[in-house]
Formats: structure tokens, C-alpha cells, sequence
């Protein structure tokens, strides 16, 4: 392995706010690295005392920080993992949706994600969070988590199919935006389109702001949290629509999808939220989507940092 390779991935960890770095990460910022080389650079990292073995296949930059603590490690676990996860209340022992139940020696201890139900899980974050649904990009991540421009410019082809449809210019609503937004920014750089973005902030709160001006479809990121409840008052405008939500959704309760006739936009790439006004971990979303597409399935290429 080259000196380059190595110096590159170094590089690339110390862009991560958290310090977390596993190879699908990293890749995720510089997709001509392969696996290989990457894994023989993080452990050569490793052994050279620059970088700190967490567990398996995950490594932590320490620099100036202290070492991440226990339930800190399990969020990047789950994160790396896409599950939801919830604390237990007992030490080291986290409640989640994976497969089975897994242990995992790491710096610092053990942690034990303890494979439970999704009604269960959600019944533990319940009691948690005053209701709301916890999911895992919720916890100390915050619920502001904002889309770069890459998620938003694959609609572009999309809404412009929809405006020769109507032969006229598209009034897109996007209900959980402000004039920050990059979904208000870049489709408001499109001559065919026409940009309403309305924000809770602002006193118009979704679900229960009646709109009072017309639109022709919806296109938001909208919060993770309570994404069912904003799925169906979505639905209930009966109006095209593109929701960027997880990816595991999927693998949750199937019911909030049964007979909606829903289509969906995969990237392929992760998206990388940011989160005041810092980039946060790569993160599995899709846009879910109703009338909006030509098919019920279809692909679409992220191009980060200008990149083609």
C-alpha cells in the first residue's frame, strides 16, 4: 500500500466531526478508494498509534478528544448498521431492531444490542421521548439534520417531466423548508418551476397548516421523527409527492406502505446530513414518492463535490 492511500484516508478522518471511520464511510467521500487498501491503511493507522481500534472494522481519531464513551460507541455500531437502537437503562445494554441479538468487545467494555420487536423498540423510545418515535437519527444527532444540494438535484428530471406533462410551470410546496433551504435554493433555480417553501417555525405547522395557494406536488426532507404521521398528511393532499426518508423504514411496521402504491428513488450513495451547520455521519436515505416517478423503482447517481 502506498504512503498516498494512507495519508489520504487519514486525511479524509479528520473531516469527520465525530472521528469515527469505517471503510463505507469513507468511500462515501472518496469512492475511487477500495476496500482493501482502505482496511490495510485504517489498521496500519491502528498499529502506528494514530488511530484507535473501536471494534471490529470501526476505528476512532483521538487527537486533542477524549475517547468516545460506551453509549456513544453504540450509536456509531447501530448507525454503521442502520439500526434503531434504545437504552435499556442498564449499562452497556441496548435494545434493537438487528437481526438477532449481537455482542461487541470494544474500547472501554462490552455492549450488548439485545434483538427485541419493532413494537417493543417503539414502545421503549415511547417512554422515552413523550411519545415520539426515537430514531437512531434523532438521538444526540438532533432532528435538524439538512439536505446538501447532491439529494436534491436527481428530482430536477423528474419535476421537469411533470412540467411538460402540465405544459406549464410547476408549483412545488415544500412544507418543511424556509428560503435556506437547498431544496428551496436549487429548484428555485429552475425556470420551470415555482418554489412555496412554508416552515413550523413560521407558525405553519404541518400538520395541521391547511395551504392556501395552490401546488402541484410536494418535495421535502421532512423530520425523522413521527414519519409516519407526516407520511399520511402527506397522503392526504393527494397530490404527487417526493419524501426523502431512511432507507429503513422498510424494515419497520410494513402497514404505514400497505395499498399506498408508493415508489421509490434510491441514491447510490449515502447522503450526509448536515447538522448545525456542520456535516454529520453518511446516513441511508431514499426518496419515497407517489405519482412522481416514471416507474415504481428507479436509480439515481449522487455527484458529490461537483464530482461526475
Amino acid at each position: 500500500m502506498s504512503e498516498s492511500v494512507r495519508s489520504k484516508v487519514f486525511k479524509l478522518i479528520k473531516t469527520f466531526p465525530d472521528r469515527f471511520a469505517w471503510y463505507e464511510r469513507l468511500v462515501e467521500k472518496s469512492p475511487d478508494l477500495d476496500r482493501t487498501n482502505t482496511d490495510v491503511a485504517l489498521f496500519t493507522l491502528h498499529k502506528s498509534k494514530i488511530l484507535t481500534r473501536i471494534t471490529n472494522g470501526i476505528y476512532y481519531y483521538k487527537g486533542r478528544k477524549k475517547l468516545p464513551s460506551i453509549p456513544e460507541i453504540a450509536e456509531i455500531i447501530a448507525l454503521k448498521n442502520n439500526w434503531n437502537i434504545s437504552e435499556t437503562g442498564t449499562d452497556n445494554i441496548f435494545l434493537t431492531n438487528s437481526p438477532r441479538t449481537k455482542k461487541y468487545t470494544v474500547t472501554g467494555g462490552e455492549i450488548i444490542f439485545r434483538q427485541t420487536s419493532t413494537k417493543k423498540l417503539k414502545k421503549s423510545n415511547n417512554s422515552q421521548n413523550n411519545g415520539n418515535y426515537q430514531y437512531l437519527h434523532n438521538t444526540k444527532l438532533g432532528d435538524e439534520q439538512y439536505s446538501p444540494r447532491y439529494i436534491v438535484e436527481p428530482l430536477i428530471p423528474y419535476i421537469k417531466k411533470l412540467s411538460e406533462k402540465l405544459n406549464r410551470q410547476v408549483i412545488v410546496w415544500c412544507p418543511a423548508d424556509t428560503k435556506e433551504s437547498n431544496y428551496y435554493k436549487v429548484l428555485s433555480e429552475q425556470p420551470f418551476l415555482k418554489i412555496v417553501p412554508t416552515h413550523i417555525s413560521t407558525g405553519q405547522d404541518f400538520y395541521t397548516f391547511e395551504p392556501d395557494f395552490e401546488f402541484d406536488c410536494i418535495i421535502t426532507n421532512p423530520p425523522f421523527k413521527n414519519k409516519k404521521k407526516w407520511f399520511e398528511r402527506t397522503m392526504s393532499f393527494d397530490k404527487p409527492f417526493a419524501l426523502l426518508l431512511p432507507l429503513g423504514w422498510l424494515n419497520d411496521e410494513t402497514s404505514h406502505l400497505e395499498g399506498k402504491h408508493i415508489q421509490l428513488l434510491i441514491p447510490d450513495k449515502r447522503t450526509q446530513f448536515i447538522g448545525n451547520l456542520k456535516e454529520q455521519v453518511p446516513f441511508k436515505a431514499v426518496y419515497y414518492c407517489k405519482d412522481f416517478l416514471p416507474s415504481n423503482l428507479e436509480t439515481c447517481s449522487l455527484h458529490k463535490n461537483g464530482e461526475k
